[in-house]
């Protein structure tokens, strides 16, 4: 649901004026609630790349790399991307810079001079952005909820608009 309302104009094939609405109304959509979903996705990425969620299709990938690495990329980029949300109030999509970098290399398993991650360093760095979720919640300017009646209105709204255009 976040990809949407955070991809730049750019890149977006098609939006009607429903999707228009919403993107320019997103900050009534997040909320604090935003950290224990962040929090719940990035640890199960952690039980898949601790091989506690089964992934026949990359198997060999696995086994050459020590771990998964497709989890470990997805447990980062979640836990930078619920950080940001919750410290800057959006999610740069897409990555870019040092993150996109690393979370490449990651999601490869090697480093840039071909040396393989280390898991330990791997699950050190999960945790580390495990800890920096519940601190940046802390801190956190959004509201605890989002804005339910704004929600509900637009909602209601949107399909009355909508069949009467059908």
């Amino acid at each position: 649901m976040m990809v949407p309302l955070f991809v730049p104009d750019s890149a977006l094939r098609y939006i009607n004026v429903f999707g228009e609405e919403l993107r320019a109304n997103r900050h009534k959509l997040l909320s604090q609630r935003a950290h224990p979903r962040f929090k719940g996705y990035l640890n199960k990425q952690r039980l898949g790349l601790l091989g506690e969620r089964n992934t026949p299709n990359r198997a060999a990938l696995r086994e050459k790399v020590g771990y998964d690495p497709k989890y470990a990329m997805h447990a980062l980029r979640l836990g930078m991307q619920g950080c940001e949300l919750l410290e800057r109030g959006t999610i740069t999509i897409p990555l870019r810079g040092k993150q996109l970098k690393f979370l490449r290399e990651v999601r490869s398993g090697q480093r840039e001079d071909g040396q393989i991650w280390p898991l330990e360093f791997i699950l050190r760095q999960i945790e580390r952005y495990d800890t920096k979720l519940d601190k940046s919640l802390e801190t956190s300017t959004l509201p605890e909820e989002p804005d339910w009646g704004w929600i509900n209105n637009w909602l209601a709204d949107v399909h009355l608009r909508h069949w009467k255009e059908v």
